[in-house]
Formats: structure tokens, sequence, C-alpha cells
């Protein structure tokens, strides 16, 4: 079911990844992790962001950013950088995620029904996943899967 929420403007901790979709985000997230934990920020929220549209961009320029709500203060070191998050108001759907496969298919249901609501696409921001939970055995997760609007 689609939904409408406002996400606040935020700091995040990020390690940016270039490439394929779903490469290598698996590792950023083990990099964020790990420093999360030595610096004591092991409750922040998970949120990956999809910069660019893969079906009018080639896999080898497709961004990525996996993040963490942190601290305004934080501080950068080697492999994570600080950035700013401005927030927005973005079309929501939540699911419950237990194969690779089942991403993409509740990306496009989204957009499907952003379509049929008749919203406006932001050109503002990026695609984001939040995710609520992740068993790293099971890899099942609960994400909400966002879309800026207008």
């Amino acid at each position: 079911m689609l939904d409408i929420m406002v996400l606040e403007e935020a700091t995040l901790a990020c390690v940016r990844l270039q490439g394929a979709y779903g490469k290598g985000i698996e590792e950023a997230c083990d990099t964020l992790a790990l420093w999360a934990e030595k610096d004591h920020f092991n409750d922040g929220e998970l949120m990956i962001f999809y910069h660019d549209d893969p079906k009018t961009t080639v896999d080898a320029k497709c961004r990525t950013d996996v993040c963490l709500i942190v601290p305004i203060d934080t501080q950068a070191e080697k492999g994570i950088e600080i950035i700013p998050f401005a927030g927005g108001r973005f079309a929501t759907i939540k699911r419950r995620i237990s194969h690779s496969l089942e991403y993409r298919s509740a990306w496009e249901d989204l957009y499907a029904f952003i379509k049929d609501a008749g919203f406006e696409l932001s050109k503002s921001a990026a695609g984001i996943e939040l995710y609520g939970s992740y068993m790293p055995f099971t890899k099942v997760a609960e994400v909400t899967f966002c879309v800026p609007v207008k």
C-alpha cells in the first residue's frame, strides 16, 4: 500500500559505491557497521540511496550511498564520508524482503503506485531504502522503499 512520509533532515555517515546496483552493498554495510560499532553508533538507521535511473544510466555509472544516521558533530574517517540529508516528502511502500530478486519488484510496484496515484516525482533526491531490520544469516529485511514526490 502506498503511503506518504516526510523524512527529516539528518547527518549521515556514508560509504559511496559506483557500479551496478546491488554490487558491493554487503561489503559497504560491513565497513559501516564496523566503524559504527567502534564509535558507538550501533543504533543508527540504515539508509541506502540510489542516485541514478538504471534504465537510463549504464551500470558502471550508477551511484549508491550506504548510510547511517549519526549525530551532527560526527567526524569523517577513511572510507566513511559525513554528508547532509535534506529530507523531504516521499511516497513509500513497506515490504518484507526474503530474496534479492524481491527488491526490483518492490521498486517497480512503488513506481506503479505513484503513477496510478498521480503523484509528480521530485528531481531533488534519490530513491531510498530504509531498513527497519535485517537478519544477516537469513538475509530477510523489513524495508521501506521511498521515492521523493512533490
